[in-house]
């Protein structure tokens, strides 16, 4: 999810299409769309008729979504009008940078004759950057001042990656999903959705991914971000439209799984489960609470996809798309609801399969091999279908503090190396969530 900051209104994508039509003695003369960004977009449309206009309608929707929402063109009536329409785009009404869009209007005279104008696509985009593309499979990358050879490197990295999310989610002939980068967090102060004056202050957050109009927005070229928000997309596309909304968990772990080196913990090493798998339906509470959220979420969904195998996972997708609820669909293919699963990944319920004493070999060791017995941190990165709100001043302490002692401790990684270009001090560091 993305926006930006910006002072001056300028035309939208390449050049805004000027539709003439005519229908039933109604002739459109010019249409146009302009961006305040990050604040609105100004439709206007000039249109004549041999009686008076007396009705302008315009539709509107985000190309992935099938749901128009109206409004009505303010205009004086006449036999020829021009109407203004005015869409917010920030605050409760955001809409991401890079997110594309289409509309259409109705128009209608005083004679009765009416007139549907074709319907035009739009790219709603961050006017103060001039930015770049690359291609990785289904995924269109976009930057901005990047050296090429480095988004190079990154796109071949995890272009395998991208191809194994897909492959799993068995997504063939997939549409086209976006990814919008940006160089540094102070990039990102009106180009993100504001969530709280703590969190925004605090700059917690380095992704999101909007599933309705099949983009997500970061900051910083990281492969980790890339990926977790990338499947988001994949795997909300692969479910469909019939599909219910899928808790949080559920979300949330099986991005985190596809992360690159991904080393989730078995369940029976956690010291404390922490809230129940039934209600953790979304990303809530305290700092510690969020981060044991994605830590079991990320866990569990490993523990699903190699209880069976990935062919019973895709059966699971299956029954999702068909419009089951988790616990259904859990039910038809694994023989368990949500609690058994949890009573299996904790290493309780091994009684609730024939293959009970296989899983519990599994649950011996931590599932990416690591001997800790309790996990260090979640995935860095988070997504959000819904606001996620909490007090995250202890978090805030905490990745300021690390954020110091890193720069004092560690050594430079290969990836600054590579990426040296992207390096500045208010660069926003993978350390905590993002959605």
């Amino acid at each position: 999810m993305i926006l930006a900051i910006a002072s001056s209104l300028l035309l939208f994508g390449p050049g805004s299409p000027s539709i003439y039509a005519a229908g039933e003695g109604i002739r459109v003369i010019s249409d146009s769309q302009e961006i305040d960004f990050p604040s609105d977009v100004n439709f206007e449309l000039t249109v004549e008729s041999s009686s008076e206009i007396t009705e302008i309608q315009l539709l509107l929707r985000g190309s992935g979504s099938r749901i128009w929402t109206y409004a009505y063109s303010a205009f004086e009536p006449g036999a020829r009008v021009t109407a203004n329409y005015r869409l917010a785009t920030s605050g409760a009404a955001y809409v991401p940078p890079g997110a594309e869009m289409e509309y259409q209007y109705i128009i209608r005279d005083a004679a009765g004759n009416s007139l549907k104008t074709e319907r035009v696509t739009f790219e709603y985009t961050d006017t103060r950057f001039e930015w770049d593309k690359t291609q990785i499979g289904q995924l269109v990358l976009i930057h901005h001042d990047i050296r090429q050879s480095s988004v190079d490197k990154i796109a071949g990295r995890i272009s395998p990656d991208i191809q194994r999310v897909s492959d799993l989610l068995e997504i063939q002939d997939g549409k086209k999903i976006k990814g919008l980068i940006y160089n540094r967090r102070s990039e990102t102060d009106d180009a993100f959705p504001f969530q709280s004056q703590t969190i925004s202050d605090a700059g917690v957050f380095q992704g999101f991914a909007f599933s309705n109009h099949r983009i997500f927005v970061g900051v910083g070229l990281d492969s980790r971000l890339i990926i977790h928000e990338t499947t988001h997309l994949l795997l909300n596309q692969s479910l469909g439209d019939r599909a219910l909304g899928l808790p949080s968990w559920f979300n949330e772990g099986f991005a985190s799984i596809m992360e690159p080196n991904s080393n989730p913990f078995a369940g029976s090493r956690f010291r404390e489960p922490g809230a129940s798998l039934r209600s953790m339906t979304r990303v809530s509470g305290t700092p510690r609470k969020i981060g044991a959220f994605y830590q079991k979420s990320e866990s569990v969904m490993a523990f699903l996809l190699q209880y069976r195998g990935e062919a019973a996972f895709q059966g699971l997708l299956e029954e999702l798309r068909q419009g089951k609820t988790i616990d259904e669909a859990l039910t038809a293919v694994y023989g368990f609801d949500i609690d058994g699963l949890e009573s299996l990944w904790a290493g309780d319920g091994s009684d609730l399969s024939e293959t009970g004493s296989a899983s519990q070999q599994r649950r011996s060791e931590p599932i990416g091999g690591s001997q800790s017995v309790s996990p260090s941190r979640p995935s860095p990165f988070l997504f959000f279908d819904a606001w996620v709100f909490g007090g995250l001043a202890l978090l805030v302490l905490v990745l300021y503090g690390g954020r110091l002692a890193m720069g004092h401790l560690l050594p430079k990684s290969t990836a600054d190396d590579e990426f040296a270009d992207l390096q500045n001090e208010d660069r926003w560091r993978p350390s905590g969530p993002s959605v």
